[in-house]
């Protein structure tokens, strides 16, 4: 893709797959002025009124939420340059009409630019509206991990278990962690310690702290698909927590 309209033509394929219409300008609008305050041109609605005056420009897309305020803007470079180097180019832009999210692409790599909690990183596509939607309302509703109270017990196999003390101590290294923004952790403990339980607890506690809405648990053995399985179940049945458990193939 030697020119930015030859990359543009791939963007918009990418935003189909992720379920956007380019097509529909509720959900999809191109080159959005983001300039002076008193802007008549489009997208000049959607500045708040406690918006920052930026340099003038143009924003190459917004991609819009259902109540049709901007969820994120794409800045669209052409294939030999690394989009990684627009961040400061779109910050501006996105700060200017109140976009809580950037992406960064060249129809070869996606960057996700989370701007306010975390620096741009790819990704393998766009997201949905829906999935930025979820991130905004977590954001909102979330609490801090620290008022979700470390458990002294709880049930396992139909009788109560006693959180140990190293199981206290990391469930506030990983709030600590979480606080500060990390999106990986590594957990290491000898065999027998509790993992599993453990992992279950944090899980519990994102969720009563809106940190989380879904998890992915991932594991090499059919085993242990199950022992977590059961260690969920135990969990979710004795605090009320409604969700769905399934083993995948």
């Amino acid at each position: 893709m030697s020119n930015e309209t030859d990359a543009r033509i791939v963007i918009d394929a990418l935003l189909r797959q992720a379920g956007w219409d380019p097509a529909d300008k509720s959900q999809v609008r191109t080159e959005v002025i983001a300039s002076r305050l008193d802007s008549t041109e489009e997208g000049s609605a959607l500045i708040r009124e406690d918006a920052v005056i930026y340099g003038s420009g143009r924003c190459d897309y917004v991609l819009d939420c259902s109540n049709a305020r901007p969820l994120a803007v794409v800045e669209a470079k052409r294939g030999n340059i690394d989009p990684y180097t627009a961040k400061q180019q779109a910050l501006p832009y996105a700060k200017r009409i109140g976009a809580p999210f950037i992406f960064l692409t060249n129809g070869e790599l996606i960057y996700f630019w989370d701007y306010q909690n975390d620096d741009a990183r790819i990704v393998s596509s766009f997201f949905s509206r829906r999935d930025m939607e979820r991130m905004v309302w977590l954001r909102k509703e979330s609490q801090a991990m620290a008022t979700i109270p470390v458990p002294d017990y709880y049930l396992r196999e139909g009788e109560n278990r006693t959180v140990r003390p190293y199981q206290k101590e990391c469930m506030r290294a990983l709030d600590h962690a979480i606080e500060l923004g990390k999106r990986r952790f590594l957990v290491e403990l000898p065999t027998g310690t509790g993992k599993t339980d453990l992992t279950c607890l944090a899980i519990k506690r994102l969720m009563q702290a809106g940190r989380a809405e879904r998890i992915l648990f991932l594991v090499d053995r059919e085993q242990l698909a199950k022992q977590a399985l059961s260690a969920i179940q135990d969990n979710s049945t004795r605090h009320a927590l409604r969700h769905r458990f399934e083993i995948g193939s």
